[in-house]
């Protein structure tokens, strides 16, 4: 009897097969159309029928994401001790999957291979297997990002040298278009090698490098067109050699950081992220030959400049995003001066974060002790008679504003060619001084098209204490609706 239900089954199996059209398409078919799909929904056509059952292991796009393929059931962040014990759990079992998924694969070549864990150097066995395996393949797209993997007890994981040696000679590197490393140790000799034997790479991602104090970008088969380097601790010199470059992102913790580009004729976008941008950082960075004359894009995050300070002229920038931490009740007019160097600028977006502390009051939020004294000394009909008095002022004002705005300056305008405004932050802290500079941007950009106001708080102190934000967002939206009063009308004016 078992050996008839066997068979039966297997009969059942092989008429299935013969009346499913899409199990008998061709396998470079098949292979595609499991391209279209992730690799965890990939493994899964593997029950579908005998045909599917070893398609998985074609699979070109390797992805292992810790927290998208092992899911099982994590408790609550909140609790920290059972969420910390299901994290280690999955650690553990992390490894023999991978190498699992890996014995069984059976492609000639791998697209992308990317591996997203928290591990540090206790498993530099399983990684150094791992990043041999995707060289083997021919991978083109190798990321590897082990962020929150290593405590103070435990050091990241050091790429070493020998691993790329031993694709010395088969020139397995040159298959590689794009290569993201972050958390990883990079020492010079290792990005020398990167640069030296990937022929093809066009992106580089280099992120928590620790270590990596000196990084020279010579790249000789000038295909690079993207390079990232972001907080890596010891940083104190970067050298760039790279014609073809077209992209360059940066952010530094450090206060010095020495940054030479040498050889950039092809750079177009540049993006600062810099905490101790200042003064006496900017002129050695941006006042450099290359970058103001060919940049179409700049991306500034940047702590709020004080003094005065010369801005060079950026005549080609056409995107300009600024992030900037604002200190207090400090003025933030003079953030127009980057944008007033872009005399081509079409597109601003711009985010404001105050900083501030107890005993700077803001603006929106009264103690109740204050509110109840208040309430006590007045009485009703002089609270009412104050209410009409200051919105018949209001509405005076409004209307002047407005009659202003209207009134347009095409000689003075400073903001001529700008087409779109969107601000992140708005109206959270500061009203006086936030509705100066919008209504400087209303004014000056007279060809001004869309204005998109996002009211979210964004001030550091206050999210850093886990406050509700809810009450700060909708105050901010009521002076955000206030400001759409005097909007001129071809302007479109949005509010998230």
């Amino acid at each position: 009897m078992v050996v008839d239900a066997a068979m039966e089954d297997s009969m059942l199996m092989e008429q299935i097969d013969k009346n499913d059209r899409l199990t008998n398409l061709p396998d470079d078919i098949l292979w595609f159309i499991l391209s279209l799909v992730d690799f965890k929904d990939a493994t899964k056509t593997s029950i579908l029928s005998r045909r599917w059952r070893y398609m998985a292991t074609y699979y070109t796009s390797l992805n292992f994401d810790i927290a998208q393929i092992l899911v099982d059931n994590s408790p609550n962040p909140n609790d920290i001790l059972a969420y910390w014990k299901s994290t280690m759990n999955r650690k553990k079992k992390f490894p023999n999957w991978v190498n699992g998924v890996l014995n069984l694969h059976r492609a000639p070549f791998i697209n992308d291979f990317r591996i997203r864990v928290p591990l540090g150097e206790s498993c530099t066995h399983y990684i150094n297997m791992w990043i041999k395996f995707a060289i083997s393949k021919r991978v083109k797209n190798l990321e590897l990002d082990l962020s929150g993997g290593t405590s103070v007890y435990e050091r990241d994981y050091s790429l070493p040298l020998n691993v790329l040696n031993d694709f010395l000679y088969e020139n397995g590197l040159s298959y590689l278009t794009s290569i993201c490393l972050k958390c990883v140790d990079v020492k010079e000799e290792v990005l020398e090698a990167l640069l030296s034997q990937c022929h093809l790479l066009e992106r580089l991602h280099i992120e928590r490098a620790d270590n990596l104090s000196n990084a020279k970008i010579m790249n000789l088969s000038q295909k690079l067109k993207y390079l990232a380097i972001h907080n890596c601790f010891l940083l104190g010199k970067v050298e760039i050699h790279a014609v073809n470059l077209r992209s360059f992102e940066i952010s530094s913790i450090t206060k010095r950081l020495d940054l030479v580009c040498a050889c950039v004729p092809s750079l177009v976008e540049l993006s600062f992220r810099w905490r101790y941008f200042d003064a006496c950082v900017l002129p050695n960075i941006l006042r450099s030959k290359c970058f103001p004359t060919q940049l179409s894009k700049l991306c500034l995050d940047m702590n709020m400049i004080t003094g005065d300070l010369s801005i060079p002229s950026f005549p080609c920038v056409k995107y300009l995003e600024l992030r900037v931490i604002v200190d207090r009740h400090r003025n933030i007019l003079p953030l127009m001066c980057f944008a007033e160097a872009c005399p081509l600028l079409h597109e601003l977006k711009l985010q404001v974060m105050w900083w501030w502390c107890r005993s700077c009051r803001r603006p929106d939020v009264e103690s109740n002790s204050e509110n109840e004294s208040e309430s006590e000394s007045e009485s009703e009909s002089e609270s009412e008679s104050e209410l009409e008095s200051e919105s018949e002022s209001e509405e005076c004002n409004l209307d002047y504003v407005k009659h202003w705005l209207e009134t347009l300056d095409d000689t003075s305008a400073t903001l001529p060619n700008l087409r779109k405004l969107e601000w992140m932050g708005a109206f959270s802290v500061h009203e006086n001084l936030e509705f100066t500079l919008a209504l400087y941007c209303l004014k000056n950009a007279i060809n001004l098209e869309k204005f998109i106001c996002n009211p979210r708080d964004l001030s550091y102190n206050f999210l850093k204490r886990g406050g509700d934000t809810s009450g700060i967002e909708e105050s901010g939206r009521r002076r955000a609706r206030k400001l759409a009063l005097v909007i001129p009308c071809h302007v479109q004016y949005v509010i998230l």
